[in-house]
């Protein structure tokens, strides 16, 4: 009876804290974008310093999808955000889980001071993926009310998924192939 007793206590606590997580999350991403909503159409300079439009204005990034079925994660950062610092070493895991013919990662960096400061960031991860510049236009376009904050998307530009916060590379790898 003890034993019994102690695995009932044990799931409806894992079951709190699930509902908790989920709780949570919702509450971040609940303004962000809408799932199968149309990402805005912005232009930014990029580090290397070429203008970049997202989306491209017949399909979805041009300079990086070649195929209907290809995916993008756009993700959003900001260089002082400490836990964009943890969880960017992601997007080098996920690269590595998935084909370039399967996924296309663009970062942009927003709430920055200076490109030094993004260019040090960028250099300190080890980040092989175009960085755009963004701005307050990008912030509130696309609806980023915190850090780190990503949208995978579709070759229309359409949303696929969003996340705020912290995500491991196998949260982000469960958004980008299941949505």
């Amino acid at each position: 009876m003890k034993k019994l007793r102690f695995w009932l206590i044990l799931a409806a606590q894992i079951s709190f804290a699930i509902l908790i997580f989920m709780g949570a999350s919702y509450w971040q991403e609940k303004d962000m974008l809408n799932v199968d909503s149309t990402i805005p159409v912005l232009s930014a300079v990029a580090l290397d310093g070429k203008t970049y439009q997202i989306p491209a204005s017949t399909s979805i990034i041009s300079r990086f999808t070649e195929t209907a079925d290809k995916k993008t994660l756009i993700y959003f950062f900001a260089p002082w955000c400490t836990v964009c610092h943890l969880s960017i070493g992601n997007l080098n895991i996920l690269r590595g889980q998935l084909d370039e013919s399967e996924l296309d990662i663009i970062i942009v960096a927003l709430d920055w001071k200076s490109k030094q400061e993004v260019e040090q960031f960028i250099s300190e991860h080890e980040l092989d993926f175009p960085v755009l510049l963004g701005d307050i236009q990008w912030q509130q376009q696309y609806k980023i009310k915190g850090f780190p904050s990503y949208y995978v998307i579709d070759h229309n530009g359409k949303v696929l998924s969003h996340s705020m916060g912290y995500s491991s590379s196998v949260g982000m790898l469960r958004r980008t192939l299941f949505n």
